[in-house]
């Protein structure tokens, strides 16, 4: 069973990715993203989706920091935002996709778009 990383700062926006995925997928998942290299290397992670705008670590950083030892191939990133004081989520979402963010998705998205995206990444 393919495994999936959920990081988001929103404890309902993770109970709904993990809801919406479990069945197909081994999710696991962290409020914020300063433990999600370990949790990769340890669980063998094919997918991650991280929030952008969060505490402690932004999911750029978390982007970066993966592409540092993994390809879009090794693991597939999927960005998700809804922008925060400073930019807009289309903003955050670009600068995603330009540091190889494999898709990006504007939240408030809908369930069944985030389940196409994970599966055809995942196919």
């Amino acid at each position: 069973m393919k495994r999936v990383l959920i990081i988001d700062d929103n404890l309902e926006t993770l109970k709904i990715i993990k809801f919406s995925l479990e069945n197909d997928y081994k999710c696991f998942t962290l409020p914020n993203p300063l433990e999600a290299l370990e949790v990769i290397k340890k669980e063998a992670i094919d997918l991650v989706i991280t929030d952008i705008v969060m505490p402690h670590k932004n999911g750029l950083e978390l982007i970066s920091d993966i592409r540092e030892v993994y390809t879009s191939e090794q693991v597939k990133i999927i960005a998700i935002s809804s922008g925060g004081a400073a930019f807009s989520a289309t903003s955050y979402l670009n600068v995603a996709k330009r540091m190889d963010a494999n898709k990006i998705i504007e939240k408030p998205f809908r369930v069944e778009k985030l389940i196409s995206t994970v599966n055809e990444l995942m196919s």
